[in-house]
């Protein structure tokens, strides 16, 4: 078994549960859309940072970044979103003011960004990928968590106010699609003025 097919199945393995959490606490239809919103931004985003040769995964074709990155990105938003639903006592609610819904996505990038403190310094040191320029956190440069706090933010803000709107799930699934090309244009935008500024 080579070190990606382990890899992907740790991946796959720890985002199963959560896409079954989700299934049990929104229904099929709010999950689909909740997923459309997480794989949506964050492969588009990480096949413009692997292209564009920013950083590489280590061994890896462009259809297994997909796949990886598609997946991996549930592990990374969906227990944020969680936590910071539990702490702002919004856990319960079925609606989510709009107000609270940029809260929440705030509260969630933060979260995301300090599990990627401890994730990505590790992912480095094993050779998972590789930046291009090396940063100061670990070889990491401080505009990998920038975009993670925007691409965990743009999810959770996008679902949070699409999932709220009472409209067919076709209509939330449009709302998704207009949600991941204005999350994705807004970390790619960050990404280019952190490059032009160098960090």
């Amino acid at each position: 078994m080579t070190d990606t097919t382990i890899t992907l199945a740790l991946v796959i393995l720890f985002s199963v549960p959560m896409i079954y959490h989700s299934y049990r606490l929104r229904g099929a239809k709010r999950t689909l859309i909740l997923l459309l919103n997480i794989v949506g931004i964050a492969v588009i985003v990480e096949l413009i940072g692997v292209t564009s040769g920013a950083y590489t995964y280590t061994g890896q074709t462009l259809v297994l970044v997909t796949i990886f990155v598609g997946i991996g990105w549930i592990a990374n938003t969906y227990p944020a979103m969680h936590i910071s639903l539990y702490l702002l006592n919004l856990y319960n609610n079925k609606r989510i003011k709009p107000q609270e819904a940029l809260v929440v996505a705030i509260l969630s990038g933060c979260f995301g960004v300090i599990y990627d403190l401890f994730m990505d310094p590790v992912a480095v040191a094993l050779g998972t990928w590789v930046w291009a320029k090396e940063g100061p956190w670990y070889g990491v440069p401080l505009s990998n968590f920038i975009g993670w706090f925007l691409i965990i933010f743009s999810i959770v803000f996008g679902y949070t106010l699409v999932d709220n709107k009472n409209a067919s799930v076709p209509k939330k699934a449009l709302l998704s699609i207009i949600s991941i090309a204005l999350g994705s244009a807004l970390v790619y935008s960050a990404m280019k003025i952190c490059a032009y500024i160098g960090i």
